[in-house]
């Protein structure tokens, strides 16, 4: 039964991406395609939790209600109201992986559907070579390319599905994609260590690589840089130079522009007491960045500049608040494989919040990754699997 129940959450996971990445650019009315998945999969999973009762409704009732009387005062526009569903939806997601009980089977399926999906982006990916398929080269995708191949790599040990993993962060780097690459590479790197050391010894490890790699870096960044597509998107004048990373002279896409914009309006801001903590609501960072920025800022590539703009201190603490809840209770059940997959999912949400919008990608991060984050709560306090 569980596995019946479960496969609607699988497709709207697996499928709605691909979907999202072929047709999501269509337009309907005011909104494109991709954002009418987005708000399906929203759906899919609240109509999931009312039809099973996975756990006491209330708990998602109470942030739902929330975010829509926020933006009562606080109303943004269309820019809110898809700030709302972008937000909502994964932690419905969260949800469903934290209060169902997962079995053997349940998790055989998942990761069924994880290798049809490699094998599809994998052609898509081989076909946007070929053919120059722009939008399977777009951040987002980018993001969820990286995404997939780390989880593939660290949950398969068939070599095939090894090697399509890594032609994902392949192409992830010939497409340039500085950030998705490193939120990819790094939390493999941790998830190997962890894979042959204890969690506590591996601790120490990582103080030890980064150290190492803080001294070894130059050569680390030539070799990285030795590829065209990324040094030429990096550098003004396409040319590597270690001197240019110390004096932060690379192209950061205008971020080293509009970040001092958005920072300033942060403080500007702090005497007015409500808005510091309550925020200026949902959407109201892609009001102020397409008004003073430009369309192309919609978003500030940088999650804490979002919600301290939209959800003020208050937002900002609730959002630490839960993560770290969550972290403690994995942790303290010790499951070493959870362990590597959460510990995985949290660098990598870490360093891509730094560079770009995860909270906006629904359909491309924030499910599969929220989802992911409540399976690990889910088998680490039951430890069932």
């Amino acid at each position: 039964m569980i596995l019946h129940k479960y496969q609607i959450i699988l497709v709207s996971l697996f499928l709605f991406p691909i979907l999202a990445i072929l047709f999501g650019d269509i337009n309907i009315g005011g909104a494109n395609l991709q954002f009418f998945f987005s708000a399906s999969s929203l759906v899919i999973a609240l109509l999931y939790l009312c039809k099973w009762g996975c756990f006491n409704r209330n708990l998602y009732i109470v942030p739902l209600i929330f975010s829509l009387l926020i933006t009562i005062p606080l109303y943004n526009g269309r820019f809110g109201l898809i700030q709302i569903f972008y937000v909502i939806s994964p932690l419905l997601y969260f949800f469903v992986g934290a209060y169902s009980n997962i079995n053997l089977d349940f998790m055989e399926k998942f990761k069924e559907y994880l290798k049809f999906l490699i094998g599809f982006i994998c052609l898509l990916g081989l076909l946007s070579l070929l053919i120059d398929y722009s939008q399977i080269n777009s951040r987002p995708v980018s993001i969820y390319l990286s995404l997939i191949g780390m989880i593939a790599l660290i949950l398969f040990n068939d070599f095939k599905y090894r090697v399509l993993s890594i032609f994902l962060i392949l192409f992830i780097l010939l497409s340039g994609a500085r950030g998705a690459l490193f939120a990819g590479l790094l939390p493999l790197a941790f998830s190997y260590i962890n894979k042959s050391l204890s969690f506590k010894i591996s601790a120490l490890m990582y103080f030890l690589i980064i150290s190492i790699l803080l001294v070894f870096n130059e050569k680390f960044l030539s070799l990285i840089f030795s590829i065209d597509t990324l040094r030429e998107r990096t550098f003004y004048d396409g040319i590597y130079s270690y001197e240019k990373i110390l004096n932060f002279d690379f192209n950061s896409s205008g971020r080293e522009v509009a970040w001092p914009i958005y920072w300033d309006h942060i403080f500007k801001r702090s005497t007015d007491i409500f808005h510091t903590l309550i925020g200026e609501g949902p959407g109201a960072t892609s009001k102020f960045g397409i008004e003073i920025l430009g369309d192309r800022w919609a978003h500030p590539h940088n999650e804490l500049i979002r919600i301290l703009i939209d959800y003020g201190l208050l937002g900002l603490i609730s959002f630490i608040l839960f993560w770290v809840g969550l972290s403690y209770q994995i942790f303290k059940n010790n499951n070493k494989n959870i362990l590597r997959m959460y510990t995985s999912i949290m660098i990598f949400l870490i360093i891509i919040s730094m560079t770009d919008n995860p909270l906006m990608y629904p359909l491309y991060f924030g499910n599969l990754v929220l989802f992911l984050a409540g399976l690990s709560l889910s088998i680490s306090r039951n430890s069932k699997i």
